[in-house]
């Protein structure tokens, strides 16, 4: 479908809640600046075009800006309010192998100078309870990502979905899945840590229900937001 008739879609909803307001189109899945320039430029002015939306978020992997593409973003960081989507996870380069994630640490490190340089927002996801980390990488991936010039964080739950690797990991008892409290304890750590300058965007997350293994308790996030609202 082309991108305006996605943001309609998206648009109709809201509709109830947000009737008028303007929004900001997120090309969330997947990675939104793996394709030439020419077609990046073309679907991002396509919904900068729509009359309510006044910025854009654009989600990808440190490993796929190129500079014909960081050119791109920054055309448009001149035109609207934007921020770029970085899936960095973990600091630690050992889980990121277990996870498949086929960068490295250096890899965001590169990326986070080059939209610096270029002074692009970007936002840095990390999960929270990943295969063999320590307990104390999430906190330090939040620390090293706010060293090098995050705008933003968001927080995810590790969990685990049907007819997936992480499930057949978990069934053989590789890995081990977070109880409530001990995500609340290492959320609230990291919330602590970080400056009120970052803006953070996401403190959990949770899979769709029909193919959720597990932890069920992430399914209730109202409860999650109580728990760490009664540390403050």
């Amino acid at each position: 479908k082309r991108i305006t008739e996605q943001i309609e879609e998206q648009l109709k909803l809201i509709e109830k809640k947000f009737p008028n307001g303007k929004v900001i189109a997120y090309f969330q899945n997947f990675t939104n600046t793996y394709s030439d320039a020419m077609y990046l430029r073309k679907i991002y002015n396509e919904a900068l075009k729509h009359p309510r939306v006044i910025g854009l978020a654009i989600a990808t992997r440190p490993d796929c800006l190129e500079n014909d593409i960081l050119e791109v973003l920054e055309e448009f960081n001149n035109r609207c309010f934007l921020w770029i989507e970085l899936g960095l996870q973990t600091l630690n380069d050992e889980v990121g192998e277990i996870i498949n994630r086929q960068y490295t640490l250096s890899t965001y490190i590169q990326a986070c100078k080059k939209l610096n340089k270029r002074k692009i927002k970007f936002v840095t996801h990390i999960i929270v309870g990943l295969p063999n980390e320590n307990k104390d990488d999430a906190l330090n991936t939040a620390k090293l990502a706010e060293e090098y010039g995050t705008w933003g964080v968001k927080i995810h739950l590790l969990h685990v979905l049907k007819n997936t690797v992480l499930e057949r990991f978990f069934l053989a008892g590789k890995i081990k899945l977070l109880e409530e409290d001990d995500y609340i304890e290492r959320v609230s750590q990291i919330l602590i840590t970080l400056s009120p300058k970052t803006v953070v965007h996401r403190i959990t997350g949770d899979g769709d229900k029909k193919n959720l293994i597990g932890p069920l308790w992430s399914i209730n996030k109202r409860n999650i937001l109580n728990k760490l609202k009664k540390l403050e």
